[in-house]
């Protein structure tokens, strides 16, 4: 009986830390994007742009990220043509 309580708010608990880290990553990325148009002028073309300068890239500063964080549910994050993380 009281398994069945206890369960429900555990299962909550582990979707809303999840649901903090997919918004705590989306956050750190899209602020790393925003400081690399900052540098170059341009948002970068895709998240590897963070970690290492592209050749076209002028001004770039970085790394912007040291790794690219993955989503909790194990997936990739992509960033679209304005800097704004896609999942």
């Amino acid at each position: 009986m009281i398994l069945a309580q206890v369960v429900p708010h555990y299962d909550s608990a582990i979707l809303s830390s999840k649901e903090q880290a997919q918004q705590a990553n989306r956050l750190r990325i899209e602020g790393a994007a925003e400081l690399y148009r900052l540098d170059t002028g341009v948002f970068p073309g895709c998240l590897e742009d963070l970690l290492s300068a592209p050749p076209e890239a002028h001004g770039w500063r970085g790394p912007y990220l040291d790794k690219i964080p993955i989503q909790p549910n194990g997936g990739p994050y992509s960033l679209n043509a304005k800097g704004k993380v896609e999942m």
